[in-house]
């Protein structure tokens, strides 16, 4: 008879720690699943920022190939201006040259 108690006791011990068992286990699984998902979101919201960040990226880089198109159009055009005032320049110094000329000229005939 003790024994047969016995024997139930430390069948319902085990089960009992069993029973606590699997509800520590599946409180851990549900953690982690819960922890797997937020994480997962995470990861979503920050692949989300990455691509518009990439985007805007791309855009600037797009915006600079411009720039620099406008630019080196500016720096031609400042060297064609330049040429064009040193051509200006000499032919007004050669004008004042023919005035100086033309007024010497007129001096010596008055």
């Amino acid at each position: 008879m003790i024994l047969q108690w016995l024997l139930i006791s430390i069948n319902v011990i085990f089960i009992l720690y069993l029973l606590v068992l699997v509800f520590y286990y599946r409180n851990l699984t549900s953690k982690e699943t819960n922890n797997t998902t937020a994480m997962q979101y995470t990861i979503e919201e920050a692949e989300l920022v990455i691509r518009k960040y990439q985007l805007q990226l791309h855009k600037s880089i797009g915006n600079i190939g411009i720039l620099n198109e406008e630019l080196e159009g500016a720096r031609t055009e400042l060297k064609q201006l330049k040429n064009r005032y040193n051509i200006i320049r000499k032919d007004n110094d050669e004008r004042k040259l023919k005035v100086l000329k033309l007024e010497s000229k007129l001096d010596a005939l008055a």
